[in-house]
């Protein structure tokens, strides 16, 4: 029995995949944390910096930072102990945001004082090198 047989046209699963993708996307809602964490990790590699960080599958940190996934408390107990990038002070930070906090009011106060304190070492090294350049020369 020769019998020709049409094959299908993959349009329709292409088409479906990408309904389906597009409601998948317009109802997640990434947190004002994760927005957070997403801005200050490299943009290219932002999901592996944070799976190297937190010690968490590869997996889990895309979901969770493209908003598939909520952050549970064991999430943000490691994203707050996080030094680099200064991911954990922008994270309190983050949490508490609109809210009066003493607490959060105070790493408010030190993080402006750590920059006032680093910008003034900046330009004291930029006076004593402008100073050392006019005495040589």
């Amino acid at each position: 029995m020769s019998r020709s047989m049409r094959k299908a046209a993959p349009v329709g699963k292409l088409s479906t995949f990408r309904k389906r993708k597009v409601a998948f996307q317009s109802r997640n809602q990434i947190s004002p944390v994760m927005q957070k964490v997403k801005d200050l990790l490299p943009a290219g590699t932002s999901a592996k910096t944070l799976a190297y960080l937190l010690d968490e599958p590869l997996n889990a940190c895309e979901k969770l930072l493209c908003g598939a996934r909520a952050e549970n408390a064991e999430i943000l107990a490691k994203l707050l102990c996080l030094r680099e990038h200064d991911i954990g002070r922008q994270v309190l930070l983050a949490i508490g945001e609109g809210r009066n906090v003493d607490y959060i009011e105070e790493v408010r106060r030190r993080a402006s004082l750590k920059a006032m304190k680093r910008n003034l070492d900046e330009a004291t090294q930029l006076y004593a090198k402008a100073l050392q350049a006019e005495i040589v020369g």
